[in-house]
């Protein structure tokens, strides 16, 4: 994977324009903040801009972890650089499939300077994945996924869903049972009357 690619994608979204209305949003929630409304100071999109920072920091797996509880919470992101960013943290992570995942639906609403780049990491990533080259990946993500598992299970879950990923990628489908099985395990239980 080209390291320049993913820098030239930083420089990118640095460089981006913030959505229409980003500021009021900021000016709104300080303001509801100042007048003691909590509730709607606390956005649900604070969480997706706090995963994004952990990423600015250099913290992948705190990012990742961030990324999956505020899907958890909110679902998606409003802003499509959200998106992109999360795709940024699972690569950093070396959570390929999710990363591509995320580079896949960002693509769809990129710009013209941005596409490109998402293109061009996505087809990396796929010649980076040789099938007959994933055991050692799946071990290596199955082994995270359970050290992790009792204290960080969200974290733990991105691990586990990657094995899952890499599995049928590879031609015998190591371990997919296996991994299969602690995704599953670490995947949320919905809210008692929620489907």
């Amino acid at each position: 994977m080209s390291l320049a690619l993913l820098g030239a994608l930083a420089l990118l979204l640095a460089a981006a324009p913030g959505p229409d209305g980003s500021d009021a949003h900021l000016v709104a929630g300080a303001e509801a903040f100042r007048a003691g409304a909590y509730e709607k100071a606390l956005s649900a999109e604070a969480s997706w801009y706090a995963a994004a920072s952990l990423l600015q920091l250099g913290r992948a797996d705190d990012a990742v972890e961030a990324f999956v509880l505020a899907e958890r919470t909110t679902r998606t992101a409003s802003d499509a650089l959200l998106v992109v960013y999360r795709g940024q943290a699972c690569y950093a992570a070396r959570l390929y499939a999710c990363a591509d995942r995320w580079f896949e639906w960002a693509s769809s609403s990129a710009g013209p300077r941005l596409a490109p780049q998402l293109k061009a990491l996505r087809a990396a990533i796929r010649e980076a994945l040789q099938p007959g080259q994933l055991a050692p990946v799946v071990d290596r993500l199955l082994g995270r996924a359970g050290e992790l598992s009792a204290t960080r299970p969200a974290l733990a879950s991105a691990y586990a869903e990657e094995a899952v990923a890499m599995s049928a990628r590879s031609p015998s489908r190591y371990r997919e049972a296996e991994a299969t099985a602690l995704a599953s395990r670490l995947a949320p239980t919905p809210p008692r009357g929620r489907r």
